[in-house]
């Protein structure tokens, strides 16, 4: 059994998109529409900026650190991805 950690991003009122990431950083698959996220890298303060500041390693040590920052995905193309939206909740999950 492996551990995950569960982020969320609330879009608009009601409107939840949950991740959920193994300890390798690989995401369980999300449609986000022409996009589909296969790996977390990174997190930012500002999603405009896109700077790492908080990475991976990081997040999976002291996940709460999170909450607030726009989390940065790698595509299953390869491509970057910064989320528009901040991270509102996050948990572990024991499988």
């Amino acid at each position: 059994m492996e551990d995950k950690i569960e982020i969320k991003c609330e879009v608009e009122k009601g409107n939840v998109f949950s991740f959920k990431i193994n300890e390798d950083g690989f995401v369980d698959e999300v449609d986000l529409g022409q996009v589909k996220v296969k790996m977390l890298v990174a997190f930012c303060k500002d999603n405009k900026v896109k700077n790492e500041d908080l990475d991976f390693f990081a997040f999976w040590e002291t996940p709460g650190k999170c909450l607030g920052m726009y989390p940065i995905f790698e595509g299953t193309e390869g491509e970057g991805l910064t989320f528009n939206y901040p991270v509102s909740d996050v948990n572990k999950i024991n499988n």
